[in-house]
């Protein structure tokens, strides 16, 4: 066969082997789970505003805030150092210390459960209005499963199966909602009502639940029968605590600012308030994923003490964080009446809600990673008191914004607070390390 040339079988071009790897297929898969979960989240507010008037849609969307922000009074947060503690145990091969964590959140979530029932029933009877209190009362019922879930995520994540953690709350319990709001449509002629939507939600909440303790069951198997170890449980529970108040801001400010705005607006500018929070979303998902691209390079600047190579991190990752800024504030200035068009004319009058709100993600990029910094310093207990008055203040500026100017001054209630969060992080950062992490430090340096 010496006349012939043989070729060497040729393997996959890197690109594809480079997509195909777990490194990148986990972290894709994740990414697409959190926009096409938003974006479910869109659809199911656009169907909600075609079907049902906008007074029940501004109900709706209320109880389903306090069905977001309960949760985590419902878990005690406790589950938020799985990524931490039950990760490390586990990799270390301490079972026992393992187990003693989970069994911890569980004793936890089974004095904050009936608690969150029992208050927040209490609160819905005395606070919400009679012909809407049935819908927020299944909001509480619904909380306590989505408690429950919140704790199921955190084991996913310290087992390290990051697609069981984040795909059931993320991607699949919006759709299931959208699914269940859809059938109900399909099969009942009458216009839903919020107690349908929040109906709804407590049935995805509660399928999602099933799949995710079915899928988890192989890995609590594995420590069954072993002795736990639980005597680092006040460290555990004081860590989740001091974490659970910053992400109450940083992750929940939203559901806050559409919950607290219902104390003094409509609810179709409550509608239209949350629609517009969520158009933002997209444009702040884009700010927070730079921040956390960035996070492992920033933990180990800060574990060598190289401030200079910590800037030069931060001044890359400002400039990448303008461009999502810039093209929103593009997008909705040009199209931001088109956008909300397709709910309704009500909707579309309020299209100055969109550039107004992107003072939120325009203030995240600005200020940079300060929560970032902090947290990797070992500055949770700072972060907690700063999440903890924010939040206060967050709630009584939109409060007393509605009440003085309506859906504007609710707005740019908001926008204050979110303003004074990140200006007073990035305050603490340089006072704690003498580096100007925001947009005008990393011009400064570029003109230098």
């Amino acid at each position: 066969m010496s006349g012939q040339h043989v070729t060497a079988p040729r393997g996959r071009p890197a690109f594809l082997r480079v997509l195909g790897s777990a490194e990148t297929l986990v972290p894709l898969t994740i990414l697409f789970a959190r926009v096409f979960g938003a974006v479910l989240g869109l659809v199911l507010s656009l169907v909600m505003a075609r079907v049902m008037g906008p007074h029940e849609m501004g109900r709706a969307l209320t109880a389903m805030s306090l069905a977001m922000i309960l949760p985590i009074f419902a878990s005690g947060s406790c589950e938020i150092g799985a990524s931490r503690f039950l990760t490390q145990a586990l990799y270390r091969n301490e079972n026992a210390r393992a187990a003693g964590f989970i069994r911890m959140t569980w004793q936890v979530a089974a004095i904050c459960v009936p608690v969150v029932i029992v208050v927040g029933a209490l609160l819905c009877l005395r606070i919400s209005p009679e012909d809407g209190r049935t819908a927020f009362l299944i909001a509480v019922a619904s909380a306590a499963l989505m408690g429950m879930l919140r704790i199921g995520s955190a084991h996913a994540m310290g087992f390290s199966r990051v697609i069981v953690a984040t795909l059931p709350g993320t991607f699949l319990r919006p759709l299931m909602l959208l699914m269940f709001f859809g059938i109900y449509l399909l099969i009942w002629s009458e216009m839903p009502s919020a107690t349908v939507v929040l109906i709804c939600f407590l049935l995805s909440a509660a399928v999602n639940l099933a799949l995710q303790q079915g899928l988890l069951m192989g890995n609590y198997r594995s420590l069954s029968g072993i002795r736990r170890d639980m005597s680092e449980r006040r460290g555990w529970i004081a860590y989740g605590l001091q974490m659970g108040a910053t992400m109450l801001f940083i992750e929940y400010s939203k559901e806050v600012t559409v919950l607290f705005s219902s104390f003094s607006l409509t609810p179709a500018d409550v509608a239209s308030l949350s629609v517009a929070l969520s158009f933002v979303g997209f444009v702040r998902f884009g700010v927070v994923a730079v921040n956390q691209s960035i996070t492992p390079n920033l933990s180990r600047s800060i574990a060598a003490g190289d401030d200079n190579r910590l800037l030069q991190i931060v001044d890359r990752s400002t400039l990448m964080k303008m461009v999502p800024v810039i093209g929103g504030l593009l997008l909705f200035g040009l199209f931001g009446h088109q956008l909300l068009r397709l709910y309704n004319a009500g909707f579309e009058k309020s299209w100055w809600l969109l550039l107004l709100l992107m003072a939120d993600p325009l203030c995240l990029a600005i200020f940079g990673p300060a929560a970032n910094v902090l947290s990797l310093t070992g500055q949770q207990r700072r972060l907690m008191i700063v999440g903890i008055v924010m939040l206060a203040v967050l709630a009584a500026l939109v409060v007393i914004g509605g009440y003085a100017f309506g859906l504007a001054g609710a707005a740019i209630g908001a926008t204050l607070a979110w303003t004074g969060f990140y200006g007073v992080l990035t305050l603490l950062v340089w006072r704690e390390k003498r580096v100007n992490l925001t947009l005008l430090g990393t011009l400064a340096r570029k003109i230098r």
